[in-house]
């Protein structure tokens, strides 16, 4: 922790979360947002998680820096383990270069896995576009709730839970 920097102690001791999500994924704040929203929780350290890039960790680590919180470069990728999709988290990655090209292939997937979801939503009669997913994403790394968002701001499902309930469970 910088010289100057609060320290956030609860009962028991300092708190951190090890697994948070930004807008470089499919979270709903940006990075600085996230850590903003981590201190006022009262967290000391916050491992900053996007699926599949480590795109929005400078953003977080300064805005750590500025407000006294700890941040852990990270990552989240998915994988299976048989049929089950299992997320695997990498923590204090230093080295987010040597790990570039792998992480662009998963994001690649990602948006063929998003143009095979819209085909099949389409084939069922649901008219949402990709363009709306993309839209949804706003440049981050493309996931299923990015599809939810859609769905829901096209008048296809009532809240995320009735998305993935109806149209994006497992399989």
């Amino acid at each position: 922790m910088s010289a100057g920097a609060a320290r956030f102690d609860g009962p028991g001791g300092p708190y951190i979360d090890l697994h948070s999500h930004s807008t470089a994924s499919d979270g709903s704040k940006a990075p600085s947002a996230v850590i903003a929203a981590a201190r006022a929780a009262g967290l000391a350290a916050i491992a900053l998680t996007d699926h599949d890039t480590m795109a929005g960790v400078a953003e977080a680590s300064e805005a750590g820096r500025a407000l006294g919180v700890r941040v852990v470069p990270g990552v989240e990728l998915s994988a299976m383990d048989g049929d089950r999709e299992i997320h695997v988290l990498g923590l204090h990655v230093t080295r987010s270069d040597a790990i570039e090209d792998a992480l662009r292939e998963f994001r690649n997937s990602r948006f063929v896995r998003a143009e095979e979801i819209v085909a099949k939503l389409n084939a069922l009669g649901v008219p949402i576009t990709l363009d709306a997913v993309l839209g949804q994403a706003a440049g981050g790394a493309i996931g299923r709730p990015h599809v939810a968002r859609a769905l829901i701001e096209e008048g296809w499902a009532r809240d995320s839970r009735d998305a993935f309930d109806r149209y994006l469970g497992a399989g």
